[in-house]
């Protein structure tokens, strides 16, 4: 997000000259920012695939995008079962990481170890992870299946078309 601060005489002309357009960063706009973790591994939207493990960096956002940022994190989403719900290959998901899951939310899970994003659906005596998309089937999980939920995603943060 950019500010663009200009001339108040003529629309086109700004405090540092002519045409040109003096651009704030958040920070300097005012917004205080927290780095939030991102996962240097894509999520499928698909088929669920093994985990990975590979180095990890941050990026910094407005502190109100994330409540809890301490047990946040950003990761890249892999695939096209989620586009019923806005969520398509390349776009960056915000993930609280110490959320409890609530009926229909949309999660990151390992499915007996691998790792998926799929929406949270509670049958009480098993759960299942449903896609938003026709071209896949809902993936049910029982006691008998090692669940995992690595949080509840907050945010989609939209790839560039």
């Amino acid at each position: 997000m950019t500010f663009y601060k200009s001339n108040n005489n003529d629309p086109h002309k700004t405090s540092l000259g002519e045409g040109v357009g003096r651009i704030m960063t958040l920070v300097e706009a005012g917004f205080p920012m927290e780095q939030i973790p991102l996962i240097n591994i894509k999520i499928p939207a698909g088929h669920p695939v093994q985990r990975t493990t590979d180095g990890n960096t941050g990026v910094c956002f407005p502190y109100n995008f994330f409540p809890n940022p301490d047990h946040g994190y950003i990761i890249e989403v892999e695939g096209d079962s989620m586009i019923g719900s806005n969520i398509e290959n390349g776009d960056l998901l915000l993930v609280d990481g110490s959320a409890s899951p609530k009926h229909r939310d949309i999660v990151i899970a390992s499915i007996n170890g691998e790792m998926t994003v799929k929406r949270y659906l509670n049958r009480n005596e098993y759960v299942v992870f449903a896609p938003e998309n026709d071209d896949y089937s809902p993936i049910i999980a029982t006691n008998a299946d090692e669940l995992d939920i690595f949080g509840v995603v907050l945010r989609i943060i939209k790839s560039p078309q």
